[in-house]
């Protein structure tokens, strides 16, 4: 009840889900655009993305390990892991949002990096613009 109160009480709170949603699914848009050799397309609505890749079904999985070195903790779903999770709290502060989002997209490049140069041939055709 207490929460119901606090965060509810008028329209404010959904206006700042709404502006951070807004945020996120802006955000994952443009790293599909920094890596379109990756297959990447985004699903899901308000705070609840997921950023599928349909080309490279094991990067996701190696992105989180990437991303959690880094101070992020990402889970991947989907029947193969084959999607980035993205499941923040209602709460969270917009400069934690960015802090996150830049981990991931800092955590796809060391991954695409470090396995285009140990087997190019492995994800052929694999660049960062």
């Amino acid at each position: 009840r207490a929460a119901l109160e606090t965060y509810w009480a008028d329209s404010k709170f959904e206006e700042e889900i709404g502006r951070k949603s807004a945020i996120l699914a802006e955000e994952l848009n443009l790293i599909i655009d920094d890596f379109p050799n990756l297959g990447l397309s985004v699903r899901g609505r308000g705070l609840m993305y997921g950023l599928v890749f349909q080309k490279h079904h094991s990067l996701p999985v190696q992105i989180s390990r990437e991303a959690l070195r880094r101070g992020l903790v990402i889970e991947t779903c989907g029947e193969q892991n084959e999607v980035l999770k993205f499941l923040f709290a209602l709460t969270i502060a917009e400069a934690d949002l960015r802090r996150g989002l830049s981990i991931v997209r800092d955590s796809i490049s060391a991954v695409k990096n470090t396995m285009a140069n140990a087997s190019p041939k492995r994800l052929h055709g694999i660049e960062h613009r």
